[in-house]
């Protein structure tokens, strides 16, 4: 993953597809053989799970960990 820089240019996000206006914090994206988007800009937000660590599930709730089930409630 890259460090986030000013966005010098309008573009759009290759992660979740929104605009990517000048001045916002972007980053380049890490790109996947799961996604059509190879390379390319994503807003410093996006993108932050690491595409090759699945999410992990509760077996209770069927939310993605951490999820209510963990605190005790």
């Amino acid at each position: 993953m890259s460090r986030a820089f000013e966005a010098r240019y309008p573009g759009r996000c290759t992660d979740c597809g929104g605009a990517i206006e000048r001045g916002q914090m972007i980053r380049y994206s890490a790109g996947d053989s799961n996604t059509i988007a190879v390379g390319g800009f994503v807003h410093d937000g996006c993108e932050d799970a690491d595409p090759e660590q699945p999410p992990v599930i509760c077996t209770t709730c069927w939310l993605t960990k951490p999820c209510d089930c963990e605190a005790g409630a």
